[in-house]
């Protein structure tokens, strides 16, 4: 995959062109895997809480006949916050739900996860994040990636577009 450096050199000094170009060349969509894996916290606040409840709601309305509205619009509809009460759910369903976040939790300890880039490439990865000046873009038909200085890619995105008096009017 090509790489087109569309910067002067002088702004990648830091960093060199060739890293850049071994990094970009995995692709814009490449998803270098997080420095440790998962933590029980994360699980817990958001994936387990929801599991629990989407299960209590089922388990509140189990039995309940179900009302079909055929008006039902999926654009207007707003996802519910709503629980049921805890009183209102078999204690059975509680108990097991509770049982089964405990066993999920022990499963997950933060451990540190072996990367899939290399070090130079980890390296220009956390110096480009910190670069404000540089952005790596994808660029038109299918070509590649692209570092272009972010004044540059502004300064062109409204002379380009914004600016054309054909496409747009004040």
């Amino acid at each position: 995959m090509a790489l087109y450096n569309l910067t002067t050199l002088a702004n990648t000094s830091s960093i060199h062109v060739q890293q850049i170009k071994s990094l970009l060349s995995l692709g814009l969509k490449y998803c270098p895997t997080p420095r440790y894996t998962t933590r029980k916290k994360l699980i817990r606040d958001t994936t387990l809480r929801r599991f629990r409840r989407n299960l209590l709601v089922k388990g509140y309305c189990a039995g309940q006949e179900l009302l079909i509205n055929n008006n039902f619009n999926k654009k207007m509809y707003i996802s519910s916050k709503w629980e049921p009460l805890s009183w209102t759910i078999p204690w059975q369903l509680d108990q097991r739900t509770s049982d089964f976040e405990t066993n999920v939790q022990q499963l997950y300890s933060k451990e540190q996860a072996p990367p899939n880039l290399l070090p130079t490439q980890l390296n220009t990865l956390s110096l480009l994040q910190k670069n404000n000046d540089l952005l790596a873009v994808q660029c038109d038909k299918n070509l590649g990636p692209a570092i272009i200085e972010t004044k540059t890619y502004i300064k062109k995105a409204l002379d380009d577009h914004l600016h054309d008096i054909k496409t747009y009017r004040q």
